[in-house]
């Protein structure tokens, strides 16, 4: 199988984050006989690590995605407000339609989460209740995923992304109120 991905590109490897592409190499693991192909996975996050990937493993390469451009990545943050996630009351069937969307790691898909979640809670501020535990951890692990690829695409810190993305749909903290 050809490789689709190349040497010294960055990507997105499911929830272990941006990774580079450090090479693809034809290696032989112990108890296997013939060689493999294999992207050699850097990510950025830990120094140390290293992830091989089987370049012909469908499944463990369809958690492989291009980081988007800046341009790509504004257009996204605009179109999040389009198609919302619905607000599931059934707290199993949320759970397991919020967890298959964190293991996705799809941008506009996490957007659209953290969106939905996002309103919920202000929701039930307002009602004088509080937003779950389950869901409030879904919350802050999608809010990460966001921020740790936002911030390495837009070189900034993580913690400016929440504004930036606030400025591109020009919400401000009165609008939320």
């Amino acid at each position: 199988m050809k490789s689709v991905f190349s040497e010294n590109e960055y990507v997105r490897y499911a929830s272990n984050g941006i990774c580079k592409i450090k090479e693809i190499v034809s290696q032989t693991f112990p108890g296997s006989k013939t060689p493999i192909e294999y992207y050699v996975l850097a990510p950025v996050s830990s120094e140390t690590s290293v992830i091989y990937v089987p370049v012909n493993n469908e499944k463990l390469t369809a958690k492989m995605s291009r980081l988007i451009s800046k341009a790509e990545l504004e257009d996204l943050i605009r179109s999040s407000t389009e198609n919302e996630i619905q607000w599931i009351d059934d707290r199993k069937q949320r759970g397991e339609v919020f967890h298959q969307i964190l293991n996705r790691c799809r941008a506009q898909e996490l957007l659209k989460l953290i969106r939905c979640i996002y309103l919920k809670k202000c929701e039930l501020i307002r009602a004088g209740k509080k937003l779950s535990s389950s869901d409030e951890a879904v919350l802050r692990q999608a809010e990460s995923y966001v921020q740790k690829d936002f911030s390495f695409v837009l070189k900034i810190p993580k913690e400016q992304v929440g504004a930036y993305i606030r400025e591109i749909l020009s919400i401000t903290a009165e609008s939320n109120e």
